[in-house]
């Protein structure tokens, strides 16, 4: 359930716009920015929370519905493999099911997430951060971003698994040949 979470969390992530391209040089010169551990205990205004129900409300229905339909496409097919590894004997009925509570489940989990978006945007960003980031998401490129930013974040995920399962193979085979070069038979 760690995996679909955090699969979720990155996929929400690209939607609500943590991956948003930042303006060219020429149209700003880049900002420098200091992240505030303290954020997350920090006072709210009022002006912050609207501004930010209102960046979030930009991401629509049918955004929703393709992340969650990304996730479970992605994420469904190493947890059915694992389930048939388990139990061979599982048939077409009970994997439907399955697969059908893992949907809702995910779905639950990403409206909850969502339902939290707000106050945590509020946390990080000003009122006048907020309303300029909707600004952008108003316009054909911003719009273009909610759509798209979802699949790219899920193939950056995808990317990440597989070459992090390279990265441990490649550090198990050194370190074990580094032991052994000091003595520590394996």
């Amino acid at each position: 359930m760690k995996i679909i979470r955090n699969f979720v969390l990155i996929a929400l992530l690209a939607l609500t716009g943590a991956y948003a391209p930042a303006p060219t040089a020429a149209q700003n010169p880049a900002p420098t920015f200091t992240p505030r551990p303290q954020a997350a205990a920090a006072p709210v205004s009022p002006e912050a929370l609207l501004a930010a129900r209102e960046l979030v409300s930009l991401i629509s229905p049918s955004a929703m519905a393709d992340l969650v339909g990304n996730i479970s496409a992605q994420a469904w097919p190493p947890i059915e493999a694992a389930l048939r590894a388990r139990r061979p004997d599982i048939d077409a009925t009970t994997m439907a099911d399955l697969r059908g509570e893992f949907d809702h489940l995910t779905s639950s989990m990403a409206a909850e997430i969502m339902s939290n978006a707000p106050a945590i945007y509020a946390r990080y960003f000003t009122a006048e951060e907020m309303r300029s980031l909707a600004a952008f998401y108003n316009t054909p490129a911003g719009a273009k971003t909610l759509v798209v930013m979802p699949a790219i974040a899920a193939e950056f995920n995808s990317n990440t698994m597989r070459d992090s399962a390279t990265l441990r193979q490649q550090m198990r085979e050194s370190f074990n040949n580094i032991l052994r070069e000091h003595g520590y038979a394996q």
